[in-house]
């Protein structure tokens, strides 16, 4: 059972680099991630916080990823400009914008809002 779960894991590995996160997921944890942030949790336990709770493991791969790398000494921007089809490129530079503002939690509310007003408007399928 174990060995299953451990191909499992390793298959949901390989497919993060080449995720394509779908919008709305992207838009609910930018929000809940401006959330935490606006409290005052450092971001580091934010992304912990949410990776323990993102349903999608492939995207919870991608949280735990970036995690690491932020841990290492990474900023965020470049630890999700390694996943490119994950995060897309406003979501990239917004944080770009937010780390060299020193507003990341304000500038993840906006973008939070604008991908949710993206997501209603997208056609039902």
């Amino acid at each position: 059972m174990a060995s299953q779960s451990m191909a499992k894991q390793k298959s949901f590995e390989r497919r993060a680099k080449n995720y394509r996160i779908p919008l709305e997921a992207l838009a609910i944890f930018t929000a809940q991630l401006a959330a935490l942030l606006a409290a005052g949790l450092p971001l580091v336990s934010s992304l912990e916080a949410l990776q323990e709770q993102m349903e999608d493991p492939v995207f919870r791969v991608i949280i735990r990823e970036v995690r690491l790398e932020i841990s290492a000494g990474s900023s965020f921007s470049a630890a999700v400009k390694k996943f490119p089809k994950g995060f897309n490129a406003l979501f990239i530079s917004m944080v770009e914008a937010g780390e060299a503002s020193g507003n990341l939690a304000e500038i993840l509310q906006k973008v939070a809002a604008y991908f949710e007003s993206s997501v209603k408007l997208q056609p039902r399928r």
